[in-house]
């Protein structure tokens, strides 16, 4: 990976100035930034910054996704065209191809980002140290907000997983093994709960379905998803209680 680190003194005194540049590969092709930042005894720190043409498509690329993705899920998947996300990000339509094959495309890596989201966030919590119906019910709250914010882009991803492209399958194939890490962590915290007794011996792999599954949707009565959460898991926490009476 190409670095250089770049260092100016700039004494207030009649001493030379010195410049110390080290460089890792040729400067050609390169774009620079680059940053003066007041230093300490009368001294300035010169800094640079190298970003590769890898690094600036890449950045390009992120934000077609994001920009692509708003616009899905303010105006819909079908009324949004390649020209207005064009138009939004003041660019042309040649350059969205260059990138992109097509708006499925677009909207699936939208899609892998919002869920990568939820299950960092949702493997987090299963690794809390915490009390066990305490745990399940945050993960139940964030399984309801995403169901909830996110119900139009899920109805689009389902919708285009029919007839997708080799890039969209490729999504859909990482997206199902990392959803399989969700379901290995809960299987974990359940199964260390029933060992503990915390919760009846039922197969685990049941309760891990049911906990999951149960929250997985919209609820259309849901109103806060906390809220939400709690009644559900109180309800099946009364089931599962090792100590229920």
């Amino acid at each position: 990976m190409s670095q250089i680190i770049g260092t100016l003194f700039l004494r207030t005194t009649l001493q030379p100035i010195v410049l110390i540049l080290l460089f890792s590969d040729m400067m050609s092709d390169k774009t620079f930034s680059l940053r003066l930042i007041p230093g300490i005894h009368s001294s300035w720190s010169f800094q640079m910054s190298i970003v590769t043409p890898k690094q600036k498509k890449e950045k390009m690329r992120m934000r077609i996704i994001r920009t692509a993705g708003e616009l899905f899920e303010k105006k819909g998947f079908g009324k949004t065209s390649v020209g207005e996300i064009a138009k939004e990000l003041g660019v042309g339509r040649t350059t969205i191809y260059d990138y992109f094959s097509d708006k499925n495309e677009m909207l699936a890596l939208h899609f892998e980002t919002v869920m990568e989201d939820y299950l960092v966030k949702a493997l987090g919590l299963l690794a809390e140290n915490r009390p066990l119906q305490e745990k399940l019910t945050a993960f139940a709250a964030l399984q309801i907000e995403y169901s909830i914010y996110h119900q139009r882009l899920q109805q689009f991803f389902r919708a285009i997983s029919k007839t997708s492209s080799g890039g969209t399958r490729k999504v859909i194939a990482r997206l199902r093994e990392r959803h399989t890490e969700i379901y290995r962590a809960m299987n974990d915290v359940i199964k260390a709960a029933v060992k503990e007794r915390e919760i009846v011996d039922l197969p685990v792999e049941l309760l891990v379905q049911l906990i999951i599954n149960a929250t997985a949707f919209p609820l259309k009565s849901a109103g806060d998803p906390a809220q939400t959460a709690r009644q559900v898991i109180s309800i099946f926490w009364t089931g599962i209680s090792a100590n229920r009476s």
